[in-house]
């Protein structure tokens, strides 16, 4: 039998299985479980190519035509055809999986003979028009009680960094950043053409631009050495003219812009030594040349994100609170008062912007897209690509979200300081990061997105296990900690605390204690770790202990930070450029502003700026060694301080994109 694979395909038997194509079913004796039609999709072409090695981009590449490859669709998919079929990656009855190659079906497809399976169509994936790496568009339905899933298009092409896309006044214009070596420019492209026009004549950093459609004028954020300079780009007139119109000189950076006639509200942040960040939401009127503060940070609130509303009367904030989450306000600008949390989610990057219709705002919460209504309602928009996405903002009529995409290929190196030896120990093409050697054996757990979530995999020898799949794509944001004895590893991912047994491969889980953000090492001499935790608006390093649940305060962290304990368990941490918690000589000599330190027993090892590795015992300035790779940066080091752990950085290219 010769399968063709389409969405249409009728009945055919996979051992005791009958696949219905037609009907999207999978039967055993007699329960029926309904599957997707793209899972079906995957199971048609795999089961048209049996007892052969399919890889992702293959199957993806038929399935999904005209779209960015995405690993994470491709997993899915076999995650939900397994489930149908009682079939684990385990011990695989039907869908092997074969590392880093792809998948195959290991059970011929038998024809029911009663059943006529015909052609329909072969899908292929053509060509893109265009590769952009970093801008995208994202085509959605405007109401929110539809799903908003569609093809991914390319629309631009270079091979810089393009970011912070907005729409431009044409409808088939976009406006955008691109990031060159020397510095940056601001663009604008013809999404129907591909045509590109440089709007800035000054080379600068631009950080963020906005529209005033009235006047036809675009606003940005220039990072200098004077200070963050907000200026204007009219381009009413045939060349753009770019006018400076104030410096923030050394009070702090301005983290958002926007336009409203002859108003600028932008976000100001300040970051003073050893304390959270202070932000201000600010209004400068240009025609009077005068600031006012509209709404400062406190205990309660700490805006970081704004967009304008539609008809100008109204700023959506997104912002820390109290709780430890992110929550988003209004800010009524007519009476400059800031209404309650409309929403909130769990700590993490959020980026928001408002919809044409004024009655739902964007959301950009870590790698995921909602729509929210003011009312606080929230619809998740279904963005299953590898990439990460950041500046999110919808077109003019809403029918299209503009938004950055980029991949980054990061990968981890053990350097061996006796031979010095270089060796790459976890390469994929996604971004394998946040990792930690074992105390003895030095294995190594570590985080890698390659699937297009975030997952723990533990690395012993040439053997690579994948143990946590974290099918919620919850966030983890700080890496897997060793046991002592190398039995046990724990890690947080989303509000929940994890702990893998090495040897019998079980995981369990239990609840974050109170408000938790990241697990930092394991007590040596009792059954305890060192967490960080937020109370009262602080942060603060604590102990809690895994058997009694009981939590003890230790110190307050400040805002950078890094921990470990030594033998002894001692608490040895870096805060405001300073080694803390270490005998009063160390202390004397240990100030090290601008680097980043590393804690291994009674060792400290520490990377400066240049890459530079230094360690110390008694002596904080001895020089080891220069890391032997480009873009890297140092994350762990062994217990006997010879093998240092790094990551090497290799930005990708992205795109803009059009989801339909």
């Amino acid at each position: 039998m010769n399968l063709k694979t389409s969405l249409t395909t009728d009945q055919f038997a996979l051992g005791h299985l009958i696949i219905d194509g037609k009907r999207g079913t999978i039967t055993s004796g007699t329960s029926e479980q309904k599957v997707e039609p793209r899972a079906m999709a995957v199971l048609l072409y795999l089961a048209n190519h049996p007892n052969q090695v399919i890889s992702q981009e293959e199957l993806f590449n038929n399935i999904w035509p005209n779209t960015l490859f995405s690993p994470g669709a491709i997993q899915r998919c076999i995650g939900l055809l397994r489930k149908a079929m009682g079939d684990n990656a385990k011990s695989a009855n039907f869908i092997v999986t074969h590392p880093k190659r792809g998948y195959s079906l290991d059970v011929s497809p038998k024809a029911i003979p009663v059943i006529n399976i015909t052609l329909v169509g072969k899908v292929t994936l053509p060509l893109l028009a265009f590769v952009i790496p970093l801008l995208v568009y994202l085509l959605v339905k405007q109401s929110p009680n539809v799903s908003y899933e569609g093809q991914i298009t390319a629309i631009t092409s270079s091979s810089h960094y393009d970011f912070n896309p907005i729409a431009g006044q044409q409808t088939n214009r976009v406006i955008f950043i691109r990031q060159f070596d020397q510095g940056s420019h601001i663009f604008s492209v013809n999404t129907e053409t591909g045509e590109e026009d440089q709007l800035s004549s000054e080379i600068g950093d631009y950080r963020s631009i906005s529209w005033d459609f009235e006047f036809k004028r675009l606003y940005y954020v220039n990072r200098s050495q004077s200070g963050d300079q907000v200026g204007v780009l009219n381009l009413s007139s045939p060349q753009p003219k770019q006018n400076n119109l104030f410096t923030l000189n050394s009070t702090g950076n301005v983290w958002h812009v926007l336009a409203v006639k002859n108003k600028i509200y932008y976000m100001l942040a300040h970051v003073p030594v050893n304390q959270a960040p202070k932000t201000e939401l600010k209004i400068y009127d240009h025609v009077s040349d005068k600031h006012v503060s509209l709404l400062s940070s406190d205990d309660h609130f700490t805006p970081y994100r704004i967009t304008m509303s539609p008809d100008k009367t109204s700023i959506a904030i997104a912002g820390e609170s109290a709780e430890n989450r992110v929550e988003f306000r209004l800010f009524d600008l007519t009476d400059h008062t800031l209404g309650p949390s409309i929403h909130h989610l769990p700590l993490g990057f959020t980026e928001l912007n408002w919809h044409p219709d004024g009655k739902h705002i964007l959301v950009h919460h870590m790698n995921r897209l909602y729509l929210l209504n003011v009312q606080g309602e929230a619809t998740s928009i279904p963005y299953h690509h590898f990439q990460r996405i950041h500046n999110p903002s919808f077109n003019n009529d809403g029918s299209q979200i503009l938004l950055t995409a980029s991949s980054q290929d990061t990968d981890i190196w053990q350097y061996d300081l006796k031979t010095e030896a270089v060796n790459k120990i976890a390469d994929s093409s996604g971004e394998d990061h946040l990792g930690r050697l074992s105390p003895v054996n030095n294995d190594l757990a570590y985080i890698s997105n390659r699937s297009g979530r975030a997952q723990v995999f533990l690395k012993q020898g040439v053997k690579e296990t994948l143990i946590f799949d974290n099918p919620n794509s919850a966030p983890i944001y700080r890496a897997p900690v060793w046991s002592h004895d190398e039995t046990k590893l724990v890690f947080a991912a989303g509000h929940q605390l994890y702990f893998h047994d090495v040897f019998s491969g079980r995981l369990t889980q239990t609840p974050m204690p109170g408000s938790f953000t990241a697990v930092l090492d394991w007590f040596n001499h009792e059954p305890a770790l060192l967490i960080s935790i937020k109370q009262d608006n602080q942060s603060y390093f604590a102990k809690w202990n895994i058997e009694s649940h009981e939590l003890t305060l230790l110190e307050k962290t400040g805002v950078n930070f890094f921990a470990r304990l030594n033998e002894h368990d001692q608490l040895v941490f870096h805060r405001s450029g300073l080694i803390s918690g270490l005998t009063a000589t160390a202390k004397q000599n240990g100030s090290i502003a601008n680097r980043r330190l590393f804690a291994v027993t009674d060792q400290l090892v520490y990377q400066t700026q240049d890459s530079v590795v230094h360690h110390s015992h008694s002596n904080l300035t001895e020089s080891i060694t220069k890391i032997p790779v480009q873009n890297a940066q140092l994350i762990d080091v062994s217990q006997d301080g010879q093998q240092l752990l790094f990551v090497s950085f290799e930005r990708q290219n992205a795109q803009i994109i059009s989801l339909h």
